[in-house]
């Protein structure tokens, strides 16, 4: 950066301005409040976007996209990175002061653009000659959602613009709550689909290529040492017309089911005897003299008992050898089951 004197207070600067990307330059334009910072698109396409100083340092980098306009808003907070003319419409919204993109939209054919006095509405208008039909105006919000109003044919629409207003008169507002729940709310872009794959040759590092799936199946027929892996000897010979037998044979299967049943035996034997060993079930209560509530508290707690004893019998049955407190609970079943009856006959 030189600085040489021209008039009695003044200096003129001059420098060369390092491109965020080596290509023609598309736009530049000036932050409008203070005029300390520029944006510059330049580079092949996708072009790319930085924020510079006044000593042509960059600050911040946009990254590369499709825009070829550059658009402040008034009070120099948002900034919006279009891609208009021979684009497709893509637009970026940016909080200058956070330096983070706020939203993006899609604005076809848009020829007339511009910021609000208040930096709070974008509006765009494709208008003639440039485009002589679907001539509208559409009008977004900072965030670029939206559209907030939308007026459709116009034709022919020549011109669109906002009235002029003083920027000092409105304060310079950051973005609000709404926006951010948006943000946040904002549907994530699926990824890129590639190219279709046969599902025999997805997974491959050579991609789909007849190549790449016959050193796919070499591979496969290598062991983990390199060497062509050795046939699997067959298995014994069938009569012809013979199906292969699936599974167990039928002796197998025979012995299966008498060892279960033996076991279900030896199961049922033992329960008979842990209830033979458990001692005398307690007296049961006089149901005749409860009220109505203690009747009702009574039924739950002896329901709850039974089911207890149930799965109690199932861990027996399962081959548990239970405690003498357990054979005890065993041998109250049917003396619970009588009690339960007698106390829902007084409900």
């Amino acid at each position: 950066m030189q600085s040489t004197p021209k008039k009695k207070g003044e200096q003129a600067f001059e420098c060369l301005v390092p491109l965020p990307k080596e290509g023609p330059v598309a736009a530049a334009q000036w932050e409008p409040t203070k005029g300390k910072e520029f944006v510059v698109i330049a580079g092949t396409i996708p072009p790319a976007a930085a924020l510079y100083n006044l000593e042509a340092e960059q600050i911040y980098a946009f990254g590369n996209a499709h825009r070829n306009i550059i658009c402040w808003a008034p009070h120099g907070r948002f900034l919006a990175l279009c891609g208009f003319g021979n684009l497709a419409g893509d637009v970026d919204f940016w909080d200058r002061n956070k330096k983070k993109k706020i939203g993006s939209v899609n604005m076809p054919c848009a020829v007339e653009y511009g910021w609000s006095p208040d930096s709070r509405l974008f509006v765009t208008a494709t208008t003639a000659p440039r485009m002589n039909v679907d001539n509208g105006i559409h009008v977004y919000r900072y965030d670029g959602s939206g559209p907030l109003s939308t007026t459709k044919d116009r034709d022919p629409l020549f011109n669109c613009f906002w009235l002029p207003g003083v920027t000092d008169q409105y304060p310079d507002r950051g973005v609000s709550p709404a926006s951010k729940a948006r943000m946040r709310a904002a549907p994530k872009p699926e990824p890129a689909k590639g190219a279709y794959r046969p599902p025999g040759a997805r997974g491959l590092k050579g991609g789909g290529s007849l190549a790449s799936m016959i050193r796919a199946e070499r591979e496969k027929d290598k062991g983990s040492s390199g060497t062509v892996r050795q046939a699997q000897k067959p298995g014994p010979r069938l009569p012809v017309g013979a199906a292969p037998e699936a599974g167990p044979s039928r002796n197998a299967r025979r012995k299966e089911a008498a060892k279960k049943r033996k076991e279900a035996e030896a199961a049922a034997k033992l329960l008979e005897e842990s209830i033979a060993k458990a001692a005398p079930p307690p007296a049961a209560k006089d149901v005749a003299t409860m009220a109505p509530d203690e009747l009702l508290k009574e039924q739950k707690k002896l329901k709850k008992k039974l089911k207890q004893v149930e799965e109690l019998e199932k861990k027996v049955a399962d081959g548990l050898a239970p405690s003498a407190e357990q054979r005890d609970k065993l041998a109250r079943k049917s003396a619970l089951a009588d009690e339960l009856a007698a106390v829902e006959a007084r409900l």
